[in-house]
């Protein structure tokens, strides 16, 4: 048997947890010795509307809402927590049961969606220098500092690129980043992307400090899901679709 759990961080911040049977609390103390423990973690946190910045979340000095009067939950980490079930989705599932179990205790919420990574993007934008121009193509694009100083029509670039790389760049028919793959697959809509989301040496490292805001809307998560079993089809919002489109490709 399979059972959810929501248990609070802050005031603004939750996980919900699916756990094995006999293992419901685990959550309160570590794992259980008769039960298998937590399967998976979904983190989110309480907000008035979408957000796109990572630090906010993760500092404790960050000023708390009111949970009641939040407008959108954001989901901000999912961790499969047994060594046996890594590769395993349980996300289009567990998704649509957070989304039930939120909207049943918090009535004000509206819409769903995650703060991502773009794990991808950085590695596949140095190894695609011939896309860019030529002064981009000389910068290293590896520190804050490196970051802090970028003309903004360089940083339009980049974010052109980083569109072009969510809904172009392909491993195999599939979406060449992982992140992607995982939530597109799950019915998300890619909805928007956010420069200096995540500004650690990791984010910079990975994405250029660039995050992504996948949309869950229960109403189209079925249809989106399709579109991408059967066709590989990334559902993305008109401008980061014109965005990519705006993309000149080597002749």
């Amino acid at each position: 048997m399979i059972q959810s759990r929501l248990s609070r961080h802050a005031a603004h911040r939750l996980a919900h947890v699916r756990l094995g049977s006999r293992a419901a609390d685990s959550i309160r103390g570590g794992a259980s010795d008769s039960g298998v423990g937590p399967l998976i973690f979904i983190e989110c946190a309480l907000a008035p509307g979408i957000l796109g910045y990572v630090r906010p979340l993760l500092d404790p000095q960050s000023a708390v809402e009111d949970p009641a009067s939040a407008r959108c939950a954001i989901f901000y980490s999912i961790t499969n927590c047994q060594v046996g079930l890594r590769g395993v989705s349980f996300g289009n599932f567990l998704i649509k049961q957070v989304v039930e179990d939120l909207s049943g205790e918090f009535d004000k919420l509206r819409k769903f969606a995650t703060l991502s990574p773009i794990p991808g993007f950085r590695s596949w934008l140095m190894s695609h220098r011939e896309m860019m121009s030529e002064a981009l193509a000389s910068l290293a694009l590896d520190s804050p500092a490196s970051l802090a100083v970028i003309p903004d029509d360089l940083r339009d670039e980049i974010m052109r690129l980083c569109a072009y790389y969510l809904l172009r760049a392909k491993r195999g028919r599939a979406p060449a980043d992982l992140v992607a793959r995982f939530h597109l697959a799950n019915g998300a809509r890619l909805a928007r992307l956010n420069w200096g989301g995540d500004a650690s040496s990791h984010g910079i490292a990975s994405s250029v400090g660039i995050t992504a805001n996948y949309v869950y809307r229960m109403a189209d998560v079925e249809q989106n899901h399709e579109a991408f079993a059967k066709n590989y089809k990334v559902v993305s919002s008109f401008t980061l679709a014109r965005l990519a489109r705006e993309v000149k490709t080597p002749a």
